[in-house]
């Protein structure tokens, strides 16, 4: 437990550093004072608990970090810890200037706004994000950083164009498409398929890379893009759900696709997920996800 409590106290100390100015280093540290409360020590007071995180978000909230050159402007904790976490990540996320890349589920433009940095004006992003709060937030972000490369759609990838629901979850990186319409904080999105987006709304004339966290509708999106798999075999940066891995599997390799997994599992032990890379089987050979990394 002291482990547990020194190792999460180092990397939170650990992002000071990522202030962009002087006033957001001094918030950063504020923060990192505030969440190192023992949880012993938080949960005799729900109260007292519900404070520190209010405080933590404020913080936030006005608060500003710089990772590998890109300004993130933060409205929250969550968009703290989303920005500067998935480090497994950054190994594979392999584009160079004039590429193409797609962000599904791009949340506050993290992947995004780093790719159109690299890709540069040569280039372009195109960044699908459903919620309206976190696509407000992916908006700015990109206007702070100045980048005229990147089109953004308020809008959910899918298989097929239609109004879903869409579940707005306390933590907006867990927030996703609905499919029971159980929620009772759900809001109607736009859906449509990457297909008709990107090949026939856009006519896109290449694709290098595309990113997919869509929280457990990864098969849908998938079925969505068929077309431009066949036709550009971009690379795949793919979060898949437990449940799901069979079905993904199956899809990749009907299209030529082998994967690999960049990292342990993820999440309960009754729920997980893991981050595959994908690629065109004549153009990489690599290991299947069966029997790969586990936690």
């Amino acid at each position: 437990m002291l482990h547990s409590f020194l190792a999460g106290s180092l990397r939170r100390f650990r992002r000071i550093p990522l202030g962009f100015s002087f006033s957001d280093r001094c918030r950063l540290f504020r923060i990192a004072v505030l969440q190192g409360v023992p949880v012993a020590v938080r949960k005799r007071s729900a109260i007292f608990d519900s404070r520190l995180d209010s405080l933590t978000d404020e913080l936030c909230s006005s608060t500003a970090i710089k990772v590998k050159s890109v300004i993130y402007a933060l409205r929250d904790y969550e968009d703290l810890y989303v920005v500067d976490s998935e480090s497994f990540v950054q190994p594979w996320f392999q584009l160079k200037r004039g590429d193409v890349f797609v962000d599904l589920g791009s949340h506050v433009g993290k992947y995004a706004v780093l790719a159109a940095a690299i890709v540069q004006k040569e280039g372009c992003v195109i960044a699908v994000e459903p919620n309206p709060e976190s696509f407000k937030a992916l908006e700015e972000n990109v206007k702070l950083n100045h980048l005229e490369n990147v089109v953004a759609f308020n809008l959910a990838a899918w298989n097929r164009s239609e109004i879903l629901k869409f579940s707005v979850a306390p933590l907006a990186s867990q927030s996703s498409i609905d499919r029971n319409c159980s929620h009772h904080n759900s809001i109607d999105v736009l859906a449509k398929s990457m297909d008709q987006l990107l090949l026939h709304d856009l006519k896109l004339w290449r694709v290098d890379c595309i990113k997919i966290d869509v929280e457990k509708v990864e098969v849908e999106v998938l079925q969505g893009l068929e077309e431009t798999l066949t036709r550009f075999k971009p690379n795949l940066i793919l979060e898949v759900w437990d449940k799901n891995i069979p079905l993904v599997k199956e899809f990749l390799k009907r299209h030529g696709y082998n994967m690999i997994a960049i990292s342990n599992k993820l999440g309960s032990t009754s729920e997980w997920c893991v981050y595959v890379f994908c690629t065109a089987a004549h153009l990489l050979r690599v290991a299947s996800l069966a029997g790969h990394r586990s936690a």
